[in-house]
This record gives structure tokens, sequence and C-alpha cells, in this order.
């Protein structure tokens, strides 16, 4: 569902794209792409205007210690 979303994102089909990587961050928590579908899924948010759930997403993804932590520490930074 990960790699989906991210064709879905480069076709530029974000409701799609959203649908995807929101099924690796709820149907699958501790997969290891988990919180780079959280953040992939906080980007398609952010580009659908819905700030306040791009926001919520990348604090999280923000606030681990993963490899999409410093991206959305980043894009928060940028974007915020």
């Amino acid at each position: 569902y990960y790699w989906l979303g991210e064709i879905y994102m480069l076709e530029n089909n974000l409701n799609d794209a959203g649908k995807a990587f929101a099924v690796v961050k709820d149907r699958f928590p501790a997969h290891r792409k988990a919180n780079d579908a959280k953040f992939k899924l906080a980007k398609v948010y952010h580009l659908q205007g819905d700030v306040g759930k791009s926001k919520t997403l990348l604090t999280e993804v923000a606030a681990t210690d993963s490899g999409a932590a410093s991206l959305a520490r980043a894009y928060l930074s940028d974007n915020f």
C-alpha cells in the first residue's frame, strides 16, 4: 500500500494516495514504513488544504526516532 501511495502521488492523485497511505497507518502501525506513510499522508493532507490533520501527523512523526522524523521536522519548519 505504501508504494501504491507513492505511485498515486507521482500521478498527482491525492485522494487515492491518501487512502493508500492511510491503510499502512491504520492497518500496519508496527510496520517499518508506518512512519513514512504517516509523513506522506500528512503531505497529502497539507496539499489538500487540511492543515490541522497535516500538522498533527507531522508532529507525531517528528517525535519518533524513525528516518521520517527529520523529514517531518523539516516539513513543519518549512510550512508551519
